[in-house]
């Protein structure tokens, strides 16, 4: 996965910019296998082994998602199904605008999203005509991050897949290419909701009586963002 982000304006201390994704096969890490190797998977079976409450629904949007590739079981080669053959949310076009800080003014806010959208945060979460605690925009685009972090203090960064910002806290110490760095990751608490506003009440069989997901679940209904076909 490679991103890049192309800058469409620089006002003082704030950035604003397009990030667009390109995804490529790494032959050298993936040898022996290729891009040409062929492959046959059997959807409705892995569908209903981690998705099982949703199969009442999964008929519907088999033609939609998968188009030609619609069949219970199917044989594509590996390059099609993840790079050219199928459409399914990531196909080149670049995301809405993003302004951040640059660390000119304050270093510890370099990379921080003060709009994305042209909004201060999210539209998606509990009362819409308020910026609650799950419509925050807290953190960077996850691209880059302020120096001098510590393992006492977590990191955030949004990712607009899922429209809400995302905790990450480190793990262990590690490296690359002898370069000392620190290993930061999203785990359990990622889902967790003490605040609530994530608990919409709109879906079934995933969710708690109180109206919020189960453990592992994530509800993107209300994700306008996030393109399902």
């Amino acid at each position: 996965l490679y991103q890049a982000r192309n800058i469409t304006s620089l006002r003082g201390d704030l950035v604003r910019y397009l990030r667009t994704e390109h995804f490529e096969f790494d032959a050298e890490a993936s040898f022996p296998l290729t891009e040409d190797d062929m492959i046959t998977i059997a959807i409705i079976q892995i569908a209903e082994r981690f998705y099982s409450p949703l199969m009442s629904v999964l008929n519907l949007a088999m033609s939609s998602v998968f188009g030609e590739h619609n069949s219970p079981v199917i044989t594509v080669r590996v390059r099609d199904l993840l790079f050219d053959g199928v459409r399914l949310c990531k196909d080149g076009t670049p995301s809405e605008e993003y302004e951040a800080y640059r660390g000119v003014i304050d270093y510890t806010s370099l990379g921080d999203i003060r709009q994305y959208a042209g909004r201060d945060h999210f539209l998606y979460w509990g009362n819409e005509s308020s910026s609650s605690v799950c419509n925050m925009i807290n953190g960077t685009d996850s691209g880059i991050f302020a120096p001098f972090v510590t393992r006492e203090r977590s990191l955030y960064a949004i990712n607009t897949d899922i429209c809400r910002s995302v905790e990450l806290r480190y793990q262990y110490d590690t490296e690359i290419d002898g370069i000392p760095t620190l290993r930061y990751a999203a785990k359990e608490w990622f889902l967790a909701n003490k605040e609530g506003c994530f608990c919409l009440n709109v879906t079934e069989g995933i969710n708690r009586e109180d109206g919020c997901l189960l453990e592992g679940a994530i509800e993107l209904i209300r994700d306008e963002t996030f393109d399902f076909t």
